[in-house]
C-alpha cells in the first residue's frame, strides 16, 4: 500500500544480514558495492526468498528491493 510505512526492526535486520552472508560471505569479500561479484541473478533471487520469509513471518508485505534497501 502506498504510503504505509513498514517498521525495519533490529531483528528482522539481523535475520536478513545473517542469511545473506551465509549465502553470499562477508561484505569486503564481495568486489562490488551492491552485490556480489558475478552473481547479480543469484543475489536477487535470495532477496526475493528473504522477501517471502520476511512477510510469513510477519503478516507484512515486504518487498525484494525493500530488502535490498536494509542491506544497502
Amino acid at each position: 500500500m502506498p504510503g504505509k510505512e513498514i517498521k525495519w526492526t533490529q531483528e528482522l535486520r539481523t535475520i536478513v544480514y545473517r542469511r545473506i552472508k551465509q549465502e553470499f560471505g562477508p561484505y569486503h569479500d564481495w568486489g562490488m558495492t551492491d552485490y556480489p561479484q558475478n552473481k547479480k541473478k543469484q543475489y536477487e533471487a535470495t532477496l526475493k526468498e528473504i522477501a517471502r520469509f520476511v512477510s510469513a513471518m510477519t503478516g507484512e508485505t515486504f518487498g525484494w528491493k525493500a530488502v535490498r534497501q536494509q542491506i544497502r
